[in-house]
């Protein structure tokens, strides 16, 4: 039976979990063996009858290549087990350097050179990327100290761990493209620190055009689920360069499968599912002049929302030269901005925070319990009641024991919560209360009315906030901190001479913001038009002469008093309307972040 390419890239999909005590190697034999099964039904069927035969053509050309540089990872593994680490680490030093031509080297917001041709397979990429430090209680130490969540320093570095790509005694930079993710790597802690990294090549792109050569370059790690997608559109507009990329994909993967293996109960000091990812750390050192990081998907469980978001993480040796106190490399801190450290506690772990929607519920509760006991009903109206009042208790119970729950299974039941209020929805249904209408006798209408009254109560509409869909949905938010208020600075201008000095007074404080190129007419005046919309403002606040209009901002653009900033508060449907301040002057400003009139 053939597989298509959806198909096909499903079966060897990553990570691999296993649950029980297992050898590496074997395990790793296993997984190769049902690779070829899969690999040689591999057709893609949805594709015409000539783009199938180039792919079939192009996949029998490099089996011989796929199954040889499985056998130099089982080398490596055979080695290893005898306790022969040095050959085990010249045998992967020769395999990498066998796969280099195949090897995605990118930039850090995934840009691929392959055939000539410049792609980002990843659908989500971006210019920030968050590190979090989770702790029991508030700190000023950390809250004072930007670079408590930099890399661990040179000086303490008899603290860094061996991990999946970490080295004990090695200090590396982890970050990760979206903070919901950070949180899930760090075991969803209830409370803790995160820092923001903004890459600064792409903050001074509208001055000055990025050049790939002279940016740090990464080793990128894909998941076959981002290959596919990568390939939903490509392979219908782009087959050529769709047909190079899962080429060199399908070459490496063995590399990649060797570092995607988790032991869901392994909590023992070593994990030798960390051989080849440690191994790769090694080759990375020994070749940090050519690639200086490496990105990669995450291993841990992200079957509730973030595989949908494609966020990845990204590792960064701390290599010399060293700052002048001797804890940080220079390069790193040349790299990215970096923001103050702000604390996040989740409101769910917070009784006082609680408070009022437990009592909603409670209410609810109550309603349904005085309804079973007056009415006692039967059939399927008591069941659905009997149903929605277990419901309503398992709500109620995550309120009074959330303090102490562990957060990634509260999560799930969140979720799970979620899931069963949409299915309680339609069991109650209209339907039935219309169908139970033409059945039930006269003494028992008035039941029925009581019922439908409390079912719309408790179902009604779930756009509505007061609502306890809209509870479980909110606290869901806030536990991935993902659609909390956000404060940006925006700094606009005609040249990169011109803001230097508001660059270098925002990074001294840890203040990130972003740059608009003034010589783009078109585009800023409409985005000057937008922002001042938001606010509340007219565009002609920016300008000399008076103009109301976006053509009378642009016949009088040259007139801007220029640089100016403007501090961008997002707004979600957790915060306060959209704010927007203009200020053309850096003492103003400064004014106003010292007196504390913004949350930056």
């Amino acid at each position: 039976m053939k597989l298509d390419t959806n198909s096909f890239f499903m079966k060897i999909s990553l990570p691999k979990r296993y649950y029980d005590n297992y050898i590496i190697s074997q395990k790793y034999n296993y997984e190769s063996k049902k690779f070829f099964e899969y690999f040689d039904e591999f057709c893609p069927t949805e594709l015409d009858k000539d783009k199938q035969n180039k792919v079939v053509t192009k996949l029998k050309n490099i089996r011989d290549d796929i199954q040889n540089n499985f056998n130099s990872i089982n080398k490596v593994f055979k080695f290893y087990e005898d306790i022969d680490i040095a050959k085990a680490q010249i045998e992967f030093e020769n395999f990498m350097d066998s796969i280099k031509n195949d090897l995605f080297l990118t930039t850090i917001d995934d840009w691929n050179e392959i055939e000539c041709n410049l792609t980002k397979i990843r659908q989500t990429t971006t210019s920030n990327f968050f590190r979090i430090r989770p702790v029991e209680h508030p700190s000023d130490e950390i809250k004072n100290n930007p670079y408590e969540l930099f890399h661990i320093p040179i000086t303490k570095r008899q603290y860094s761990n061996n991990e999946r790509f970490s080295l004990a005694g090695f200090p590396c930079l982890y970050l990760s493209t979206m903070l919901p993710l950070a949180w899930q790597e760090c075991h969803c802690p209830k409370i803790y620190y995160y820092s923001k990294f903004r890459y600064r090549a792409q903050v001074n792109e509208p001055f000055v055009k990025r050049n790939f050569d002279t940016e740090p370059k990464f080793l990128s790690l894909y998941a076959p689920y981002e290959i596919n997608e990568y390939g939903n559109f490509n392979k219908y507009h782009n087959f050529e360069l769709w047909l190079a990329t899962i080429t060199k994909y399908l070459k490496i993967y063995p590399l990649v499968l060797a570092c995607s293996f988790i032991n869901i109960n392994g909590k023992t000091p070593y994990k030798q599912e960390y051989i080849i990812p440690q191994m790769l750390m090694q080759w990375l050192y020994h070749h940090i002049d050519e690639i200086q990081g490496i990105t990669y998907f995450s291993c841990t469980n992200m079957t509730s929302v973030t595989d949908k978001w494609c966020a990845y993480n990204l590792v960064m040796p701390a290599s010399p030269p060293y700052d002048k106190d001797g804890k940080y490399s220079k390069k790193l801190l040349e790299t990215f901005y970096i923001s103050r450290p702000m604390l996040y506690s989740l409101p769910i772990m917070d009784k006082a925070k609680t408070y009022s929607n437990k009592l909603f519920i409670e209410d609810k509760l109550k309603k349904i319990n005085e309804f079973q006991t007056k009415y006692k009903p039967i059939d399927d109206i008591g069941n659905c009641v009997e149903t929605i009042a277990e419901f309503l208790s398992c709500v109620i119970a995550i309120f009074e024991h959330c303090e102490n729950s562990d957060t990634n299974l509260l999560l799930h039941y969140l979720y799970s919560l979620k899931i069963n209020w949409v299915l309680l929805h339609n069991k109650g249904n209209d339907k039935l209360i219309s169908a139970k209408k033409n059945k039930l006798c006269k003494n028992d209408e008035k039941m029925l009315e009581v019922f439908e009254q409390l079912y719309h109560e408790i179902f009604s509409d779930h756009t509505r906030q007061c609502n306890i869909y809209n509870i479980l949905y909110k606290y869901i938010d806030f536990m991935w901190n993902d659609l909390t208020t956000d404060t940006d600075i925006i700094i606009y201008g005609f040249n990169l001479d011109e803001i230097k000095e508001i660059e270098e007074w925002l990074n001294q404080r840890h203040l990130l913001f972003y740059c608009k190129n003034l010589a783009k007419h078109s585009e800023i005046v409409t985005d000057l038009n937008e922002f001042t919309k938001t606010s509340g403002g007219k565009i002609g606040k920016l300008l000399k002469y008076k103009t109301k209009t976006i053509n009378g901002a642009k016949k009088k653009f040259v007139l801007i008093e220029h640089p100016f900033i403007i501090i961008q508060t997002s707004n979600t449907m957790y915060s306060n309307k959209n704010k927007i301040i203009f200020k053309n002057i850096l003492h103003e400003l400064e004014e106003c972040l010292e007196n504390g009139l913004y949350n930056l």
